[in-house]
């Protein structure tokens, strides 16, 4: 049988695919339902999963339309902020641990102290 390129590219295509949906569905469901704010865990896991799906859609869009305006910039940017969000995921991991309890450390978003 004869190797085409052109049917494993669509069925890397649709691997792609089937992997953007879950994701895209997490990412809408869990930023729409979840208190994933409240938390330094939910909001990193939040941010994670929102940029894995963005890598996954910009591989498709890469595939589907090539090179396209700005292409070089958004990679830098998603591929960059993918890096810092697993990095941090990676060091909320190793504190928690080492012991501490950093999963359940809420997030300041006010900045005022409650009494």
């Amino acid at each position: 049988m004869p190797y085409d390129p052109s049917a494993v590219n669509d069925i890397a295509n649709w691997i792609v695919i089937s992997a953007a949906i879950p994701f895209a569905l997490f990412t809408i469901l869990y930023g729409l339902l979840a208190p994933w704010y409240r938390t330094l865990l939910g909001s990193v896991l939040f941010g994670l999963i929102f940029f894995i799906t963005m890598v996954l859609l910009f591989i498709l869009a890469r595939r589907w339309w090539g090179d396209f305006w700005g292409y070089e910039w958004f990679a830098i940017g998603i591929y960059s902020m993918l890096t810092l969000f697993a990095t941090m995921f990676l060091l909320i991991f190793i504190r928690e641990r080492r012991g501490s309890d950093l999963l359940e450390m809420p997030v300041n978003r006010n900045h005022k102290e409650k009494k």
